[in-house]
C-alpha cells in the first residue's frame, strides 16, 4: 500500500470511528468543498494580509474554544473557505469587525460561562497568548466582549478536534482532513494549512516560548509564501521551511512530501556521514559487507557532489532544515546532500591529503535505511573482563536479567544511546542501577479544556528500594543522533549513584511526539510534552549536555576507532580516590 492510500485509509478510518460508536457528528456531513475551494486571491495588498492574519487566529481560537465548534457541529475548515473571499476584502477595520462580528454571530448561542480558576494554579508552565482578544489596535471594541465570552463558555469534553491518546497523557489531534486527494492545494486549501499549522503550534507546541521570532509575525510574513506556491514542489517546501521556524528536532516532513532540493530524490549514497571538525566527513556504510566497496572509506572528507561544493550544498540547505539545534540540522543536511534519484553521483574527496574522485553507486532509501538499525552489533557484551556494554539499539528488556547477572561484578557498565533505543528501558535498567526511587523528570501537558495551558504535573521516579544496586561506574553515551526516548533514557541513567555522559550534545528535542497532518497529505510531528529536569532545567533546544566532551576525529574514524567509546572506558579504569589509597 502506498502512502497515500495508507493516509486516505487511515483518514477514513478514524472518520468512521464516530459511526461505530454509535456518534454522528454534523461536521461529518458537510461535502461542499470536497472538489475545491474556489478561492482566488492574487497579489496581496498590506491590509489584505493584515485581514489573512487576524482571520487565522480568529479562526484558530474558534476553532478550539467555541463549545459549538469543539462539540463538531462545524466542520471547520469549510466554514474558513467560505469567510475567505469576502474576508481579505475589508479596507477598514470597522468594516472588518462587522463582517467578522457577523461571521461568529451566526454560530448560534454559546453555553453557560464556566468560573476559570485552573489559570491560578501553581503547576501552570505555561499561559495561552490570548492578550490579543482584547487589542483594540487589532479587534474592534465590539468583537471583545464576545470573545471574553467565549473564552470562558462551558465546552464539550468530547472535543472534536482534541482527542485523548490511549495509554499517553498529551492529547492528539482529531478529525484533521489530509486531502490527499490534492497533491498541489488550490490557494483556499493552501491558507487552511497555513492556519491549521500555525494554531496547532499556538495552542499545543510546549515550546512556542522557545520559537526565537514572534509567532504572530511568522503568520503574516507565510501569508503570501502560501499564496504564492505555484506548484506542488513550493508548495511543500513553503510547508516545510514554516515547520523549521519552530525550531524543533521532532518537527521534519516525512514521506514522499520531503522539500525537495538539487539531490533530493529516492535514492542515496550508501555511506554515513558526520560533521567532524567543521568537515563532512564518511564515518561508516549503511551496510558494511555491501557498501565498502562503494569507492569510499571511512574517514574521506567530502568535496563535491556531482560538482557541486559540499560547503555549497550545506549553505543551501542548512535553513531550510528542522531542527532544535545544530548539531542536529547538519546530521540531516550531510544526509540530504547525498539524496538523488539518479543510479550513481559522482564525488570528490580528501584522503590522507590527496584528492580523489568516484563514482558512488546509490541504493534505495528504505533499503540504505533497513540497513542503518547497528549493524551485527550484540545487544550487550563484555569489554575486557570489568567493563560491560549495552547497545540500546539491540536491547530487548528480555535479556535484562541475564545482562546484569553478567555484568554484576564489573567495574562500569557502558549504556550507549547514540541511536534510537529498541526497547524502553527506562525503568527496567533503572532497577539494578539505583539503591532507591528517586525523581528524573517532570512534564508539561497541554489542556483540552483551556487550550494554550501546559500544567506540570508530577515528577517521574525511576528505581525502587535496592542495598544491592549495581555499584560500578555507569557510563552513557550520547551524541547529535540521540534523540526523544534516548534523551529521556540519559536522563533516567544518569541518576545513578556513579553515572557519566560522554559524548556530544544529543538532538534536544523530547516529549511525546503528536503527528499532523496537512492538506495535500504533507506529515509533521511536534513535541506533544515538556521535558524539564526536576529542577526545572530545559532540556528542549539544549539537549542532554555531557560531563565529559568527546568527539570524533578524522583522524580516529580513519583508523577504525570509537573515541567517544574509548572515552567512556578510560573514564571507568581512572583510578580513584579510595583505590590510590
Amino acid at each position: 500500500m502506498n502512502r497515500r492510500c495508507l493516509l486516505l485509509f487511515l483518514f477514513l478510518s478514524a472518520s468512521s470511528i464516530s459511526c461505530q460508536s454509535g456518534k454522528e457528528y454534523p461536521a461529518d456531513k458537510d461535502r461542499e468543498f470536497f472538489a475545491g475551494s474556489r478561492v482566488d486571491l492574487g497579489p496581496l495588498r498590506s491590509h489584505e494580509i493584515e485581514n489573512l492574519a487576524v482571520l487565522g487566529k480568529l479562526w484558530g481560537f474558534l476553532k478550539y474554544y467555541h463549545p459549538r465548534i469543539a462539540a463538531g457541529e462545524y466542520n471547520w475548515d469549510y466554514e474558513l473557505l467560505r469567510i475567505l473571499p469576502a474576508a481579505v476584502k475589508p479596507t477598514t477595520r470597522a468594516d472588518r469587525d462587522t463582517l467578522l462580528a457577523g461571521w461568529m454571530s451566526r454560530l448560534g448561542l454559546l453555553g453557560p460561562l464556566v468560573q476559570d480558576t485552573s489559570l491560578d494554579r501553581r503547576d501552570i508552565h505555561l499561559l495561552p497568548d490570548l492578550g490579543w482578544l482584547e487589542d483594540t489596535l487589532q479587534l474592534g471594541p465590539s468583537l471583545t466582549p464576545v470573545l471574553k465570552h467565549i473564552r470562558y463558555a462551558r465546552r464539550p469534553d468530547d472535543h472534536f478536534y482534541i482527542g485523548p491518546v490511549p495509554g499517553r497523557p498529551n492529547p492528539g489531534f482529531t478529525h484533521e482532513n489530509p486531502y490527499i486527494l490534492m497533491p498541489y492545494p488550490d490557494p483556499g486549501f493552501r491558507l487552511l494549512a497555513l492556519f491549521r499549522y500555525w494554531n496547532m503550534i499556538e495552542y499545543f507546541f510546549p515550546y512556542r516560548y522557545l520559537i526565537e521570532e514572534d509567532w504572530n509575525d511568522i503568520l503574516s510574513e507565510f501569508i503570501p509564501k502560501f499564496l504564492a506556491a505555484r506548484t506542488q514542489r513550493e508548495y511543500t517546501i513553503t510547508a516545510g521551511d514554516l515547520i523549521c521556524r519552530v525550531h524543533d528536532s521532532h518537527a521534519t516532513v516525512t514521506g514522499d512530501q520531503l522539500p525537495s532540493g538539487t539531490l533530493t530524490g529516492t535514492r542515496i549514497a550508501p555511506v554515513r556521514m558526520m560533521h567532524v571538525e567543521g568537515k563532512a566527513v564518511v564515518s561508516g556504510f549503511y551496510n558494511d559487507e555491501r557498501d565498502r566497496t562503494c569507492g569510499l572509506l571511512a574517514g574521506d572528507v567530502l568535496l563535491t557532489v556531482d560538482g557541486v561544493p559540499v560547503d555549497s550544498l550545506v549553505r543551501r540547505r542548512l535553513p531550510h532544515t528542522p531542527g532544535s539545534n545544530t548539531a542536529f540540522q547538519m546530521h540531516l543536511v550531510l544526509g540530504e546532500v547525498l539524496r538523488t534519484n539518479a543510479a550513481t553521483i559522482t564525488i570528490t574527496y580528501e584522503r590522507n591529503g590527496r584528492t580523489g574522485e568516484s563514482p558512488v553507486r546509490c541504493v534505495p532509501l528504505w533499503d540504505a535505511l533497513s540497513s542503518a538499525s547497528g549493524g551485527n552489533r550484540e545487544a550487550a557484551r563484555l569489554i575486557g573482563e570489568d567493563i560491560g556494554y549495552i547497545y540500546a539499539g539491540r536491547y530487548k528488556n528480555s535479556l535484562l536479567p541475564a545482562i546484569m547477572e553478567e555484568f554484576k561484578a564489573t567495574r562500569g557498565l557502558i549504556v550507549d544511546l547514540r541511536c534510537y533505543p529498541s526497547d524502553f528501558l527506562v525503568y527496567t535498567l533503572t532497577r539494578y542501577l539505583l539503591p532507591q526511587s528517586v525523581p528524573f523528570v517532570k512534564l508539561t501537558v497541554p489542556s483540552i479544556h483551556t487550550p494554550g495551558v501546559f500544567r506540570f504535573i508530577r515528577p517521574l521516579t525511576v528505581g525502587a528500594r535496592n542495598p544491592e544496586c549495581y555499584k560500578g561506574t555507569v557510563a552513557i553515551l550520547v551524541n547529535e543522533t540521540t534523540m526523544s526516548q534516548a534523551e529521556f533514557t540519559a536522563m533516567a541513567l544518569r541518576t545513578a549513584p556513579r553515572a557519566v555522559v560522554v559524548g556530544s550534545t544529543t538532538a534536544a528535542a523530547d516529549g511525546d511526539v503528536v503527528p499532523i497532518v496537512l492538506p495535500g497529505g504533507i506529515a509533521t510531528r511536534i513535541s506533544g510534552l515538556g521535558v524539564y529536569y526536576p529542577d526545572g532545567r530545559e532540556t528542549q533546544r539544549v539537549g542532554i549536555l555531557p560531563d565529559v566532551v568527546v568527539r570524533p576525529t578524522i583522524k580516529g574514524i580513519r583508523e577504525g576507532r570509537d573515541e567517544v567509546l574509548e572515552k567512556a572506558i578510560e573514564v571507568i579504569r581512572l583510578p580513584c580516590i579510595s583505590d590510590i589509597d
